[in-house]
């Protein structure tokens, strides 16, 4: 940059030998284009840049469950427990309206034959999530958990308890547990 100035400099005093008016103009002219030249350069140069970012987050509930738990029944109407950890669920909401999470059968059991759950309640932010305790399953959807506000926990335990009387007959039986989570009632 001082290069130009010196350069600029020298034309002036050059002009101003031959015409005086001229080396003022001259002058004036160098002057304004240096400062715009170093004004440019500055903004350039500059560390630092904006960009504003816009950012959306959508509503979301997901509810994954995990594990295959097996229960032997020992003998008419004494009751059999899944062991700890051997279902459990996640669970992620970012909504706060209050939801509960229902839990059916495929299809009803046989005569003889009940299962309940116990499902825990998460971790959830602001008012506590509460669990609905021994509930019986059928196939019409049953609360198992109620006031669930915004939350992220997963590894929630999931306990099944069986017991079946006489009347049940002895073999191996299958059903599949649906869990729904809805807005509270």
């Amino acid at each position: 940059m001082s290069f130009l100035l010196r350069l600029l400099l020298r034309a002036c005093r050059a002009a101003a030998r031959i015409r005086p008016q001229a080396a003022s103009l001259l002058w004036l002219t160098g002057t304004v284009c240096a400062a715009v030249a170093v004004s440019t350069s500055a903004q350039a140069q500059s560390p630092r840049a904006e960009r504003t970012v816009r950012l959306q987050i959508r509503p979301n509930t997901t509810l994954r469950v995990q594990g295959t738990p097996a229960l032997t029944l020992p003998a008419p109407g004494q009751p059999a427990e899944t062991p700890d950890g051997a279902a459990t669920y996640a669970l992620t909401t970012n909504t706060g309206a209050p939801k509960e999470i229902r839990a059916s059968l495929d299809e009803a059991l046989p005569l003889g034959l009940s299962l309940e759950v116990k499902v825990g309640a998460p971790e959830s932010r602001g008012r506590g999530a509460t669990s609905d305790g021994w509930t019986a399953l059928r196939p019409s959807a049953e609360r198992v958990v109620h006031d669930i506000q915004k939350s992220s926990d997963s590894g929630v335990p999931i306990t099944y308890r069986a017991v079946a009387t006489a009347q049940a007959a002895p073999e191996d039986y299958r059903v599949t547990v649906t869990y729904t989570i809805t807005g509270s009632n």
